[in-house]
């Protein structure tokens, strides 16, 4: 899936009613972590199936921070946009 404006427009859009939704501040740091990781899940190359390619090594995302930073927020609405 390519990293296209409406795909940036849906993550933009869900970590901001995610942000308000929990009365939170939104942080430079969470937002970094989900552009990240929209870089690596939209590097995913698929077959004309939709089946993902065997190529693991050019699609990898490690974010590391202490706890408490949102990492697994980043993660997911993320990853749920994608899916």
């Amino acid at each position: 899936m390519a990293l296209s404006q409406e795909v940036k427009n849906d993550i933009q859009e869900a970590y901001s009613q995610w942000i308000k939704n929990n009365n939170l501040k939104p942080r430079s740091a969470q937002r970094q972590m989900i552009a990240s990781i929209a870089k690596s899940l939209s590097s995913i190359e698929c077959d004309e199936d939709g089946k993902r390619k065997d190529d693991f090594k050019s699609h990898v995302c490690l974010v590391e921070a202490g706890t408490g930073t949102g990492k697994t927020v980043a993660y997911i609405i993320t990853a749920i946009i994608f899916a």
